[in-house]
Order: C-alpha cells, then structure tokens, then sequence
C-alpha cells in the first residue's frame, strides 16, 4: 500500500494522463472505439480524478480534523466536510459523545437528539482533539463512547 497520498494522488493523475491518451490514439488514428467505450471512459476518468483528489494533501488540509471541530467560546462547531455546512452545538447540553474511526456523534441531553458527523481520522485522534478543546470538567459531566 501506498503511504504518501502525495505519490498515490500523482499515481492516479498518471493513470488518467495514460487513459486519456489511449482514447485518444484508438479514437483518431485508428477509428476502432465506439461511442459508448468512450462515454465508459470518460466515467472511469472522472473516478480517478476525484480519487486523486480527495487522496491530495489539499483536500486533507481542507478536511483537517482541527479546521472540521472547533471550539467558539460556549459552542461546538462542526462539519463533517469543508463544503458541508456547519452545526453548532452548545457545550453545556451535550450528554454523551460517541467516537469510531471517521466518526464523531453528539447526543443532546434530555430530548435525545443527536448529530452525526463523518470526520477523516482515527478515533484516537479525534479523541485526543476533543480533550483539546474542552475542559476536563466539561468532559467529565458527559458520557464519552470510543469504539
């Protein structure tokens, strides 16, 4: 497995640069290529795009754990994305705090509702950022699930 999504994000650019030139030659040199081998093409080109994307470090900069969960005076503000929009929670209502990898949860006390969030990262990670931004008495007056 590749460990530097650098080099896997230009792996994948590689590939797409070495697809896109095979349509080409086989659509303009040697007329074999039919419409729909095309249209397929061009799908599985855009697939690897947005692989390389999401595997770049600028979308993991973007989709930082520290920019996604932040602390704003008496409130939680979290997204699951940088182009999702961002829920506030109030620090004093939160009951419980539910933690997995690429997972966070809120539970509100008393009315039970909660919110949900898909974050990239390790619940180990995401545990510690969560120490982080709250105080320990804070933490200690909600139930914290890490699974």
């Amino acid at each position: 497995m590749i460990k530097n999504e650098n080099t896997l994000s230009r792996l994948l650019i590689c590939i797409a640069i070495i697809f896109t030139l095979l349509f080409a030659y086989l659509y303009f040199f040697t007329n074999q290529l039919e419409i729909y081998h095309g249209g397929f093409l061009m799908l599985f080109l855009v697939n690897i795009l947005t692989l390389a994307y999401k595997q770049s470090n600028i979308f993991n900069k973007k989709n930082d754990i520290k920019n996604l969960i932040r602390r704003e005076g008496s409130w939680l503000v979290c997204q699951s994305t940088s182009i999702s929009s961002p829920s506030i929670i109030v620090i004093n209502k939160i009951g419980e705090i539910t933690v997995s990898k690429n997972y966070l949860s809120f539970i509100e006390v008393g009315n039970g509702q909660g919110y949900d969030f898909e974050v990239k990262g390790r619940a180990n990670d995401i545990t510690t950022h969560l120490y982080e931004l709250l105080k320990p008495d804070e933490i200690n007056e909600m139930k914290l699930v890490i699974l």
